[in-house]
């Protein structure tokens, strides 16, 4: 009887562990298609060494929990259109998103983060872009796939001409973002498509940002921000790092220097943090994209992932977001297109959403307490 009684034991103490656990974790989206549930077997150890590496002190911020062996599948609910479903978990239990192919049953609105004058600054690349257009779609209650007008879309690395870009390749063997006078700025706007935060100016602004080292339109985002200065700090930066690659031979104003591309990833992710310095408070919510973006860049081997990883762990302010593990094993069918718009950008964008609010309960606005003695400021 002795196996049967320690068998009984066991399960009544998972069963209240996973219960105490499911009222820690809030859900993603309680509106509409969404429910969370947490597979023991990696949310111990994971959230942590994942954010953070074995031994380190948690940031205050929540950790973005997602699972390295998260998977999609794809369900046909009777009388209705495919659904795309995201499973965050290595087993049976684990956060369950659906992504349907028709509008969701409610908008997730996102002035419900900004109307308490949290501010949010987006600056990268086109898949930040990408994630922005998601956010829109999410906060009006619209599908994927849904067209949005030129005013919410027109977010640009610089104007084309023939002296930015003579071969007409793009980001391959263009400067932009680097020689300014030939392919002018890259975007720098407010956003007044994701609510105004009970402002007419609003609480959220994006700017564009593309090869890891380009100090003359850096600063032209800095101006920018100083001129908005509600924003100069804002509560929290979203950003991706390394998509565009290294700047390499580009020669033009500041940037007429050769770097390693270790050297430029350095000069970008100590960039933000001198611009958005830890007195001022502002969280960095950092995407980690998939492996083959920073490939075709030149970028491989993971070094970016490694670089990312190890910057987190040593700033109490840095969070990462794991779209590489999101985009695992997608199903050929998937919509996936720039940046992986589609399924996975909705994912990514629901699970900011849930970040957002929560930090906005446990970190925002907490103030800080002996942080110098682990972190040497900027």
């Amino acid at each position: 009887l002795f196996p049967f009684f320690l068998v009984v034991s066991c399960t009544i103490l998972v069963n209240v562990w996973l219960a105490a656990n499911f009222a820690l974790y809030p859900s993603l989206d309680g509106k509409s298609q969404v429910k969370m549930m947490f597979d023991s077997s990696w949310m111990i150890s994971s959230l942590n060494e994942q954010q953070h590496g074995p031994g380190q002190e948690r940031t205050t911020c929540p950790a973005i929990p997602i699972s390295n062996c998260s998977y999609w599948s794809f369900d046909i609910p009777q009388g209705q259109k495919g659904t795309w479903v995201w499973n965050n978990s290595c087993a049976f239990h684990g956060q369950v998103l659906r992504v349907p192919r028709t509008s969701p049953k409610a908008p997730r609105r996102f002035d419900e983060i900004t109307r308490n004058r949290t501010t949010v600054v987006f600056f990268g690349s086109s898949h930040i872009r990408e994630l922005y257009l998601a956010l829109i779609r999410l906060h009006r209650g619209l599908d994927f796939m849904a067209q949005l007008e030129r005013n919410a879309t027109y977010v640009m690395n610089g104007i084309w001409s023939p002296r930015c870009d003579p071969l007409r390749t793009g980001f391959l063997n263009g400067s932009y973002g680097v020689d300014l006078d030939a392919c002018k700025e890259p975007t720098k706007k407010m956003v007044i498509e994701l609510g105004g935060g009970g402002t007419k100016k609003g609480n959220v602004a994006i700017g564009f940002k593309t090869f890891l080292h380009t100090p003359d339109a850096d600063d032209l985002m800095v101006d920018f921000l100083e001129r908005h200065r509600h924003v100069r700090h804002p509560r929290v930066l979203i950003t991706d790092v390394g998509v565009w690659g290294p700047r390499g031979r580009r020669m033009a104003g500041s940037a007429n220097t050769i770097m390693t591309p270790e050297q430029e990833l350095d000069y970008n992710l100590q960039w933000y943090r001198k611009t958005f310095p830890h007195k001022e408070r502002t969280k960095i919510l950092m995407i980690v994209e998939h492996e083959s973006y920073y490939e075709r860049v030149g970028l491989g081997g993971g070094m970016v992932r490694e670089r990312l990883l190890e910057f987190a762990r040593n700033d109490p302010d840095t969070i990462l977001l794991r779209k590489d593990w999101i985009m695992q094993d997608l199903d050929p069918k998937m919509r996936c297109t720039h940046g992986c718009a589609g399924p996975v950008m909705v994912v990514v964008a629901h699970l900011v959403l849930d970040w957002l609010k929560a930090a906005t309960r446990k970190c925002l606005y907490q103030k800080r307490h002996n942080h110098n003695r682990h972190h040497n400021h900027q």
